[in-house]
């Protein structure tokens, strides 16, 4: 989920809009660092249990529609999906559009269920959104915040 601060986002977010590698309908499965962390301490403590074993994780599944207005209700203003970046195409977002990804979440989460798994709006919850506070509403979007 940290993945929305990386560099080549900062045009979007500073315009006050949500970046997307996948078109802004598309499901995506993310997970939070932390939640990459409790689990990587699971496995070091649980070596034998789980030694040999290819476990993908995802903690969370959205779309950045839907991720978007999870920001929005934390700004209390309407914040829009950025279009997709210029430029040549990135294989891995290509792949991420095609084909995506299938983790079990609710699998994992059974079999893990002491870890604190968090959704993205557990994530959103804990960032800092003042770069996007600060964007203008992007023409064409309503300011009222839609309820859920």
């Amino acid at each position: 989920m940290e993945n929305l601060w990386n560099p080549w986002n900062a045009a979007a977010l500073d315009a006050g809009l949500l970046p997307s590698p996948v078109s802004p309908s598309r499901l995506l499965q993310q997970i939070p660092v932390a939640d990459v962390l409790a689990f990587t301490a699971r496995v070091l403590e649980s070596r034998d249990d789980m030694l040999a074993e290819r476990i993908e994780i995802a903690s969370d599944e959205v779309s950045a529609e839907q991720a978007a207005r999870i920001v929005s209700r934390l700004l209390g203003r309407q914040v829009a999906v950025a279009d997709h970046l210029a430029g040549p195409p990135n294989p891995l977002f290509t792949r991420l559009e095609e084909v995506g990804t299938a983790v079990d979440i609710a699998a994992l989460r059974r079999r893990h269920p002491d870890l604190v798994w968090h959704t993205f709006a557990d994530w959103a919850l804990t960032q800092d959104w003042g770069r996007l506070k600060e964007g203008d509403v992007p023409p064409g979007c309503d300011t009222e915040v839609g309820g859920w």
